[in-house]
């Protein structure tokens, strides 16, 4: 039996008193081998952390338990020590975690304690407990008039003749249905989230925080959009034959985007310090804005392959990290060497809060990966262990070191 399943072995019956003498003292030898190993063990003892662990574990993990095991028993017996670097692993790897994922692994689960009666009562909940993001956006006209999109519904499918949920149910719009070309807007505030069909049924799922600007129907040369935040399009051809290929063109600040059919996400947040253009499938050209088609100006992308236009007005291009910029789309925060004032600006757009820094903002880096329809109390719960303080007023979070 490999060394990493011997250990989980060992805890197991640890937690039901089962151990043989022999196993109890090879499951010492190996506590006393390593602070962290210790630490895991000290911490099994402590029922009321280990519930809470496995509550937060259970909320974020779900049914990967397994998968999430292996992963950190590797990575804790490859001797992670985050006092010893700057690049900090999110807390979802500490040992406290590990014990939780040990008894769901185990089947003990919830139930381990109470023989299945467990519940969470109100005095137990974190203070910091604000829900994750959700279906929220209005869709404002030319004219000035907004509606509010009904958050219970997916999505919108927009027509020439008529505006519709992605369920059917029809959009009272007024003057929707005139026969002049207006451009419109969908925006999702912070904490909110939506998908839209446009006209030539091209897919457009819009991030928190972000506004897609389009016509009310496309003209016969060419299909435009302009979108600030973060959307992700599966752009369909044009589906008129009489009319013929019509590029695609969406346009950020700074740079413009030409494509036929194909899918990619784009993220333009006005507070980032960077454009970022990952493409998913088929190909497309990315040009500064303003370009005169000089060779430094643009880049026709390959699936697989992203630009990057940052606040210097440099464009480059290099391989692209699929996972990371599709995460949001995926439902994950995903954190790759990511700093913690840009962690915390997605945080900030997700569950709608201000973030305030008392004092400088913490210099640390984090890598990590977890499910974003948790509340914001379990990702402070993770975030704590990197030694940084929070704290709540109202809808703003304060943070120090």
């Amino acid at each position: 039996m490999r060394e990493t399943e011997y250990i989980v072995a060992l805890l197991h019956k640890y937690l039901k008193d089962e151990l043989a003498p022999a196993e109890q003292n090879d499951l010492e030898d190996w506590a006393n081998s390593h602070p962290a190993y210790r630490q895991l063990l000290d911490e099994l003892k402590d029922e009321t952390q280990l519930r809470a662990e496995l509550r937060t574990f259970d909320a974020v993990y779900g049914d990967a338990e397994e998968i999430v095991v292996t992963r950190m028993l590797a990575r804790i017996k490859n001797g992670i020590d985050d006092k010893e670097t700057s690049v900090r692993r999110l807390p979802i790897w500490r040992w406290t975690a590990i014990a939780a994922a040990i008894l769901l692994v185990s089947a003990i689960g919830l139930y381990f304690f109470s023989g299945g009666q467990e519940t969470i009562t109100k005095s137990e909940m974190q203070v910091i407990d604000i829900p994750p993001g959700s279906n929220k956006a209005v869709l404002m006209l030319a004219d000035g008039t907004t509606v509010d999109l009904n958050n219970d519904k997916n999505g919108i499918v927009i027509n020439a003749e008529n505006l519709t949920y992605s369920d059917g149910t029809e959009i009272d719009v007024p003057n929707h249905n005139s026969s002049a070309i207006a451009f419109n807007s969908i925006v999702t505030p912070k904490g909110g989230q939506y998908q839209i069909i446009l006209s030539d049924g091209t897919k457009v799922w819009l991030n928190a925080a972000s506004t897609l600007r389009y016509p009310s129907k496309f003209s016969k040369e060419k299909r435009e959009v302009e979108l600030i935040g973060e959307a992700y399009f599966e752009v369909n051809p044009a589906r008129n034959p009489k009319a013929g290929n019509r590029p695609f063109i969406v346009k950020t600040q700074g740079q413009e985007i030409t494509v036929l059919g194909t899918v990619f996400n784009l993220t333009a947040y006005p507070d980032e310090n960077e454009t970022r253009t990952t493409l998913i499938k088929g190909s497309l050209k990315v040009s500064k804005a303003g370009s005169t088609g000089l060779k430094d100006q643009s880049s026709v992308l390959k699936a697989g392959e992203e630009t990057v236009l940052d606040d210097t007005g440099v464009l480059i291009t290099r391989s692209a990290d699929i996972t990371y910029a599709l995460a949001w789309r995926n439902g994950n925060f995903y954190f790759k060497n990511t700093s913690f004032e840009a962690l915390m600006r997605q945080i900030a757009r997700w569950y709608d809060i201000d973030v305030q820094y008392e004092g400088a903002v913490p210099q640390e880096f984090f890598t990590g990966e977890m499910n974003r329809n948790v509340n914001l109390s379990t990702v402070i719960d993770f975030l704590k262990g990197s030694g940084i303080n929070f704290r709540m007023e109202g809808k703003k979070l304060i943070i120090n070191k």
